[in-house]
């Protein structure tokens, strides 16, 4: 165990130290900007530029905090207070800090989680590693966004939640229950790992207890879910002294998401597969989709049901970034691919037990050099888009601002 947590530290220290060499130097673009001045001043965007008459907030700390869909209450607080703390560390980059920091920290979980299932060390550091350097997971690690944050939270809810099916604990139940919480207080995406493990009870065949023992249970993961979703719930108090409960649950409870969805045209539908395939294939390489489909298979041929927990979460995430059709759909694809890598990890332990020793340290070497080859692959693709003639147009990519930015 103690090794374990040695290298989760080492493999955090690295990804750090690359996400810190690639990070965003000052201001960003698009929706950066709009979090990067959310967090600098504590307030969200539409709230601070109300005039008095509109909005009269109270006159505490984040009362211009908002609770819809695209706010995200802890993050404003954790990057208001860290500017607040470091004053002499210019405010953007501190901002932009939260991704790497985050998004390193959710790649060493990874590997955590990984290495739990399988044993294999090797395994689970090419599992964190790929997701570290993958396309769109290393951009949200390098610029300001909520994703990073968010991802990790989910993760330790889920290694808790799992922990507490081998333990009985309740302090890993409560535990798990609380950063799911404050993962939602992050993001409302958060809510759809209660369809996940619908799911996995489902292909676990496990059933629901109704007796006492259950209830209690239930008790216990409403208090610590509540507790970490209270900087939600108390800025939703707030909020709503200004505005009826119609203008404020709407935003909250994610209407905009709702509207977005697309369940029943075939074309749009299979459209949007062909897409999140791509992009599959762009983060991870053939290789990694490879390991990832034997994970998936290795999942139902093992006698451990937890491990579909992991299928479970891999679904229903890749479903809402399948069915949610927006501009920026590839960044609701990022959570899926979380617990892909983690497929990935089982796909490859299963070779590395199977193969003979030479066939073995040939795929071993392989993994190597598709995890060295990946960022210089992702420099090289753009210029040969430029030199064929690909472009955002071309893509249905639609301009942003004057259209002019850092590719």
């Amino acid at each position: 165990m103690q090794n374990r947590n040695l290298i989760a530290a080492l493999v955090f220290l690295l990804t750090t130290s690359f996400y810190v060499l690639t990070l965003s130097p000052s201001l960003a673009w698009g929706d950066g900007v709009k979090l990067q001045t959310e967090a600098i001043t504590g307030e969200s965007f539409v709230f601070s530029e109300m005039t008095a008459e509109e909005f009269k907030p109270d006159p505490f700390l984040f009362s211009k905090v908002g609770v819809a869909a695209w706010d995200h209450p802890l993050y404003i607080m954790l990057g208001y207070t860290l500017v607040r703390s470091l004053p002499s560390v210019d405010a953007l980059w501190l901002v932009n800090l939260i991704s790497a920091i985050f998004g390193a920290a959710s790649v060493a979980v990874v590997f955590l989680i990984s290495i739990r299932i399988t044993s294999s060390t090797l395994a689970a550091c090419f599992a964190a590693f790929a997701l570290a350097v993958s396309h769109t997971f290393w951009w949200h690690s390098s610029t300001p966004e909520v994703y990073t944050l968010f991802v990790f939270l989910l993760l330790v809810s889920y290694a808790l939640l799992d922990e507490y099916g081998k333990t009985g604990k309740n302090s890993h139940l409560v535990g798990g229950a609380f950063f799911l919480g404050l993962s939602a207080s992050n993001h409302i995406l958060a809510f759809l790992a209660i369809p996940a493990f619908v799911i996995y009870f489902l292909m676990a065949r496990k059933t629901l207890r109704f007796d006492s023992s259950g209830w209690k249970k239930s008790l216990v993961i409403a208090v610590g879910f509540l507790a970490g979703f209270s900087p939600f719930i108390i800025q939703f108090i707030r909020v709503s002294e200004n505005f009826s409960i119609h203008e404020t649950v709407g935003p909250a409870l994610g209407s905009t998401f709702l509207t977005r969805l697309d369940f029943f045209s075939p074309v749009i539908l299979g459209s949007s597969l062909i897409t999140y395939a791509s992009f599959l294939a762009f983060q991870f390489g053939p290789i990694g989709v490879i390991l990832g489909i034997l994970g998936m298979r290795r999942v139902f041929a093992r006698a451990e049901p937890s491990l579909r927990k992991i299928l479970a979460f891999f679904i229903v995430f890749m479903l809402f970034g399948v069915l949610y059709r927006v501009t920026d759909q590839f960044a609701f694809f990022l959570t899926s691919y979380v617990f892909f890598s983690i497929l990935m990890a089982i796909g490859a332990s299963h070779l590395l037990t199977t193969l003979r020793t030479n066939p073995r340290f040939i795929l071993t070497i392989i993994l190597v050099l598709s995890l060295l080859l990946t960022p210089p692959l992702y420099r090289l693709v753009p210029q040969l888009a430029r030199q064929n003639g690909i472009g955002d147009t071309l893509l249905g990519i639609p301009q942003i601002g004057t259209g002019l930015r850092d590719g």
